[in-house]
């Protein structure tokens, strides 16, 4: 089976270093990225500090460069950039060398219009993943909350671009939750999706914590991390701490032009503090410092963020429409909460803090963060990748 991947080195980089891991002998699987360079290469040695793909992924160089370089001054004049790199990549992408394979995996928010032009009439097996739910249903769901808060907004997710357009040629789609399925499923229901669950997504269980595991455990300090902003339900969040013994600190920034709304809530409200945003990599450290992490979502394909907190042993409250839904609920790492819903969210918090089994807790984060559930994400692309080669 021959496979080729084409993708940016963030979707794609991981991934493919577990897929060479777990392929067969007779298994070939090439990765096609950008704006990465390869590992070792006199470019790599230069700038070390810019993003690396391993020695084996085939680097589109001159796309790279010629697409920054347009890219710096098509910003200066307000030209939509990413119109410009699929425009550079119907033009320079290596076309006959991606169409032989089995099958193409690809990205379809920057790959969509090569992918189409390299099918034609050709009888060629793709398949197309996506990172985030459907756009309009995201869209539908934020729209009652701009209402509320009278918050006017430009453009709304993913306008820049439509990511959707594969949907006109492309049958297979690769979604990392359920809820993600479930968001495209509303509005294009006569397409083959594969649910491919991230897992830990790489990161370790922490065994040297000192997080006390008992029948109960005391829950008082409450942290979210993110994006301090509707979209995430933070306002929700609030709202649910009201006049419950617990503190809650909100990590991260305040989304441009929510800054008003967000300010007078925690203003108002004594036991939650803004502790304004961190480097990425103090939050683990930061996490440590907590008894429970919450993620009021409104819509999240899966959040890392949530495998964050559970590597340091910390239970997670999840709203419905987080992707991290179902893990939560298998494995017992937490509770899972109405969206949109102050007083779900609120129940939540209570049934952590006073019924919750944390020996159950504690097996469920040895499982979950297993070796075996480590390569859940490889191994279940891998098979999607034999039944869409074996379907013709």
């Amino acid at each position: 089976m021959h496979i080729n991947i084409l993708a940016r080195p963030d979707h794609s980089l991981k991934l493919f270093e577990q897929l060479l891991k777990i392929k067969s002998e007779d298994d070939v699987i090439k990765l096609y990225t950008f704006y990465a360079l390869r590992k070792g290469s006199v470019a790599n040695n230069l700038f070390p500090k810019f993003k690396t793909a391993p020695e084996q992924a085939i680097v589109l160089m001159f796309f790279t460069f010629i697409t920054r370089i347009s890219n710096i001054f098509l910003r200066k004049i307000g030209v939509n950039t990413r119109e410009n790199e699929i425009r550079m990549f119907r033009a320079f992408a290596p076309k006959a060398e991606l169409a032989k394979a089995d099958v193409l995996h690809y990205w379809p928010f920057y790959c969509a219009g090569m992918v189409k032009q390299l099918k034609g009439n050709k009888n060629m097996r793709t398949v197309a993943e996506y990172y985030e739910a459907e756009p309009s249903f995201v869209n539908s769901i934020y729209d009652d909350e701009y209402k509320k808060f009278a918050i006017k907004t430009e453009k709304k997710i993913n306008t820049l671009i439509d990511q959707n357009a594969c949907f006109e040629f492309e049958d297979n789609f690769i979604v990392a939750s359920e809820f993600t399925k479930k968001t495209y499923e509303l509005k294009y229901p006569n397409k083959n999706y594969y649910v491919c669950k991230y897992g830990p997504a790489g990161y370790p269980l922490d065994k040297n914590s000192d997080f006390f595991v008992s029948k109960k455990c005391e829950v008082f300090n409450i942290v979210f991390v993110g994006q301090i902003c509707v979209e995430k339900g933070v306002h929700y969040l609030i709202e649910a701490v009201k006049n419950i013994d617990v503190k809650l600190d909100l990590v991260g920034p305040i989304r441009n032009g929510q800054e008003k709304i967000f300010s007078k809530m925690i203003s108002e409200n004594k036991n939650v503090k803004h502790l304004g945003p961190k480097r990425h990599s103090e939050i683990l450290d930061i996490l440590r410092g907590y008894d429970l992490f919450c993620l009021p979502s409104l819509a999240d394909n899966y959040s890392l963020a949530v495998v964050e907190a559970l590597s340091v042993r910390i239970p997670v409250v999840v709203t419905e429409n987080c992707g991290n839904a179902e893990d939560v609920k298998r494995y017992n790492l937490g509770l899972v909460a109405t969206v949109k819903n102050a007083d779900s969210l609120k129940a939540c918090i209570m049934g952590i803090k006073t019924n919750f089994d944390f020996s159950l807790f504690n097996d469920g984060l040895e499982e979950f963060f297993s070796l075996e559930n480590q390569l859940v994400y490889p191994k279940a692309v891998l098979d999607v990748y034999k039944m869409i080669a074996g379907s013709y």
